[in-house]
């Protein structure tokens, strides 16, 4: 019998991990119970038609090569089990054939080329703790699953406490954990993929992480959706495309600051993180730090440069020490680690900034705010027509959003 591997490699890794259930065109048992084995083989053809038939054998030091199809190529597989059991049933319900493994590990032994055209792939180890395949219903279930170093392809790393596949979706539960080459690591406690959107779904306290850069992302729900991107040899693999988060979303760095919206895309393109939150006029995400917060409408954090553009009626407030600052804005643009701030406002509109403690009126196209953490010192600079003085119009937007005395008086 031929089982074709899905393309979708999280999927194929584990069912090459179990491959002994399915796939098998060369089959090999080094147990003392082969012949017994046989012998109920024969018992099920004999009793075929019963309908409360039931027979069992297990078998010790399990040892089989597998050849799995995908499409053009064929992968050979090497698979070790200290125990599997085969169970047959005929009842009213129909027949069924379940096959067990414990303590089962699987190592591809190479890459196999077909017409010319390689796979590309290095796995070098998948484990599970137990693993059980339901021939009728095609279903597949493993506890305690870990599988490394399959590359290239979305992930390098997968452990799961339970792993359930059916008909081209795999459900992963407990604590799942996903490592990708770009050192991104993904955990949450329940994981669903499907094979044909090849798209993945995250629940139940989902992070992601980047120890590189220290960025971590928090989120109720996670999507992840992948693209397949051709490899040398004309094979192809999976890589992330996005990853989309809703519920209550939380950016961080290295617990210097945090962003918290609604939801946030990662664009691995444009190396961005995008947040937002939903349409209301009373939703605002914020920013904080040590030092305050910003709110905003709508966010995008730039992994690699680290440079974070808020949007949409900007609001500041900044505590830190004797200052007391306040600014309303259109946009900002935290730059270089914060610090430097940068203020701006749309066609026809300024920015308002106030200095409490140094009696600092400012209003400006753009306004930005340098500090100096040696000198402990501020330095604020107002581009286009900058004025010194609120008009009264200004002041009145100022009290709209924040406690202050009237500060022209």
């Amino acid at each position: 019998m031929k089982y074709r591997v899905p393309h979708f490699l999280p999927v194929s890794a584990s069912i090459l991990l179990l491959g002994g259930c399915f796939g098998i065109l060369t089959f090999t048992t080094f147990s003392k119970n082969t012949e017994s084995y046989e012998e109920l083989l024969g018992r099920i053809s004999q009793f075929e038609e019963s309908r409360e038939l039931q027979a069992e054998q297990g078998r010790l030091g399990v040892k089989k090569e597998i050849w799995v199809n995908e499409g053009k190529h064929r992968l050979q597989v090497a698979l070790e089990a200290d125990r599997a059991d085969i169970k047959y049933a005929n009842s009213l319900q129909g027949k069924e054939i379940i096959e067990q493994f414990f303590w089962v590990t699987a190592t591809l032994l190479e890459d196999s080329t077909v017409d010319g055209a390689s796979t590309n792939r290095a796995l070098k180890s998948a484990r599970a703790e137990e693993a059980e395949y339901h021939y009728t219903s095609q279903t597949l279930e493993a506890a305690n699953i870990e599988i490394e170093d399959f590359s290239p392809v979305i992930f390098s790393f997968l452990s799961s406490d339970h792993l359930s596949y059916r008909q081209g979706i795999m459900i992963l539960s407990g604590h799942v954990k996903m490592r990708f080459p770009d050192g991104m690591v993904l955990n949450c406690g329940y994981a669903q993929f499907d094979e044909k959107s090849r798209h993945a779904h995250f629940f139940e306290a989902v992070t992601v992480s980047k120890n590189l850069d220290g960025s971590r992302l928090i989120a109720d729900q996670m999507v992840l959706v992948m693209e397949e991107v051709p490899r040398g040899g004309g094979s192809i693999a999976q890589e992330v495309l996005s990853l989309e988060a809703t519920g209550n979303v939380v950016l961080s760095k290295d617990q210097q600051w945090s962003l918290t919206a609604d939801a946030a895309r990662y664009d691995k393109m444009g190396n961005l993180v995008e947040l937002s939150v939903k349409e209301d006029p009373d939703a605002y995400l914020f920013f904080a730090d040590s030092r305050g917060k910003i709110h905003a409408r709508h966010a995008v954090f730039d992994l690699h440069s680290q440079e974070c553009l808020l949007m949409g009626d900007v609001k500041m407030v900044h505590r830190e020490g004797p200052l007391e600052q306040y600014a309303l804005a259109d946009r900002v643009k935290m730059i270089k680690g914060e610090k430097e701030i940068r203020f701006f406002s749309d066609q026809g509109k300024r920015v308002l900034f106030y200095d409490k403690i140094n009696r600092l009126q400012m209003s400006a196209p753009e306004i930005s705010v340098l500090k100096d953490s040696q000198k402990n010192k501020n330095t604020v600079t107002g581009k286009g027509k900058v004025r010194f003085h609120f008009k009264d119009e200004e002041y009145d937007r100022l009290r709209q959003y924040f406690l202050i005395e009237k500060v022209n008086e």
